[in-house]
């Protein structure tokens, strides 16, 4: 889901996975890590995220990059489960910020938010300066 054509919205999400361990995902890098304890994934997570974004940036934010499916069977069936909620909650945000480029100026620190189902959620947005898809 993109803001507009150059704002796309990172998702992390944090839950207790089947297996027992904390897991955490970033939507649409298709980045995990798991670990014992939730704050270790959440820092892990913000780590590995930063890294995923500093490569893209010096590769020029490759759309094939970016926008990539969901890998983890749980992690693509949490999504599903949070999406319409996530959605709601970045639609509020823009409205309130009154135009996506607004919501990028003003908005652009991360939301954290938690739902019923267990898992934590931040929302940030990336913008872009695309790269075509290699064909």
């Amino acid at each position: 889901m993109r803001i507009d054509n150059n704002i796309i919205p990172v998702i992390l999400v944090v839950y207790k996975s089947k297996n027992g361990y904390w897991h955490g995902f970033c939507h649409p890098y298709d980045v995990s890590c798991n670990a014992e304890i939730k704050e270790e994934v959440i820092n892990n997570l913000e780590e590995l995220v930063e890294t995923y974004e500093k490569s893209l940036e010096r590769y020029g934010n490759p759309i094939h990059l970016i926008e990539k499916k969901l890998s983890d069977k749980e992690d693509q069936e949490k999504f599903k489960k949070i999406w319409p909620y996530v959605s709601k909650k970045i639609a509020e945000h823009i409205k309130t910020a009154h135009s996506p480029i607004r919501y990028s100026q003003y908005l652009s620190r991360a939301k954290k938010f938690s739902i019923k189902s267990g898992a934590d959620i931040t929302y940030s947005h990336r913008s872009l300066s695309l790269t075509p898809s290699p064909r």
